[in-house]
């Protein structure tokens, strides 16, 4: 799933990273003016940059060696029906892209984006996507972006 959405700014793209990956470590990614001729949202990853990628074993400094190789491929504790395996995040000034490689294995893929103070405290106001999900203080929520398997467009 490749997902592109009309928010502008560096503090989106950065609460998407932070929000994702809930980790200690700093995100990097690449950015441009316009990606949109470079990131063409069609399904298919060519046009993204190692840097992108969430899950890595690089940094900007060794980004020759950059491999996406960091999430296995077989550590879904449901089977690899149901296994992401990248996640990818960067943005233009006018749009914040987000792929996401892997399976749902009939099931749905929620990514939650939070770029300000405030947001959801839990899931239970989302009425299609309501679930019994409790949000720290660390992590509220601005947006849900979902999608169900089979679902051509994703829901914000």
């Amino acid at each position: 799933m490749v997902w592109q959405a009309s928010r502008a700014g560096r503090s989106a793209a950065l609460g998407v990273a932070l929000a994702v990956l809930c980790s200690g470590t700093a995100a990097e990614a690449r950015s441009a003016a316009d990606l949109s001729t470079t990131l063409v949202v069609d399904g298919v990853l060519s046009g993204w940059d190692p840097l992108d990628a969430v899950f890595r074993t690089c940094s900007t400094a060794v980004v020759d060696s950059c491999s996406a190789e960091e999430e296995p491929a077989d550590d879904s504790a449901w089977s690899s029906r149901q296994e992401l395996l990248q996640i990818l995040v960067t943005w233009d000034a006018a749009r914040l892209y987000v792929a996401v490689t892997g399976s749902l294995g009939g099931h749905a893929l929620l990514v939650f984006l939070d770029h300000r103070s405030g947001g959801l405290e839990d899931m239970s106001s989302v009425e299609s996507w309501r679930r019994a999900l409790h949000f720290g203080p660390e992590l509220r929520p601005d947006l849900v972006l979902a999608l169900r398997e089979g679902q051509a467009v994703p829901e914000l």
